[in-house]
């Protein structure tokens, strides 16, 4: 889950402020991971501290705007973050993880027919084939997908060029 935050300070803490979209309140827990890129493209990590609980709306050019949640965001190391307030940044927040899954860009996709997906794969002989899989957890900050099937660690996956 992804959106655009500011970065500033309350009373000491330097902390991040989101508006989250209303439909994403019982998505995400006080606690979950967030990276947070601030300007100049650099990334820091942070938890997620507090969740408002009443959604708001804000009216812009005399029509009301999307309904919004406020979350703040805490920083693992704020010094990493010294100097910035009131500063526009990013913010991807993990609702839900998995260790040691097999992944997959999702441009290595591939549709099936009659429904489904699978991933072609270089057979260490050169060829190549088309290996059904089940999909998993989508990592939308690095374009990534969880992926089941008869693939291992380490085959060789083919993703188009661009």
């Amino acid at each position: 889950m992804s959106g655009e935050g500011t970065a500033g300070t309350t009373s000491d803490r330097l902390e991040v402020q989101v508006d989250l979209e209303a439909s994403q309140q019982g998505e995400v827990s006080v606690g979950d991971r967030a990276r947070i890129t601030l300007p100049g493209n650099r990334s820091v990590t942070g938890k997620v501290q507090r969740l408002g609980r009443v959604a708001r709306t804000e009216e812009q050019d005399g029509s009301v705007g999307n309904a919004t949640i406020p979350a703040s965001i805490g920083l693992d190391e704020p010094a990493q973050a010294r100097g910035l307030d009131q500063a526009p940044v990013r913010v991807e927040i993990t609702t839900q993880g998995v260790e040691n899954a097999l992944s997959v860009p999702v441009t290595a996709l591939v549709g099936r027919t009659g429904g489904g997906f699978a991933v072609e794969v270089e057979r260490d002989d050169g060829r190549r084939e088309l290996v059904a899989v089940e999909l998993g957890l989508f990592d939308t900050g690095s374009g990534r997908v969880e992926v089941t099937g008869a693939l291992e660690a380490g085959t060789r996956v083919v993703v188009p060029s661009s």
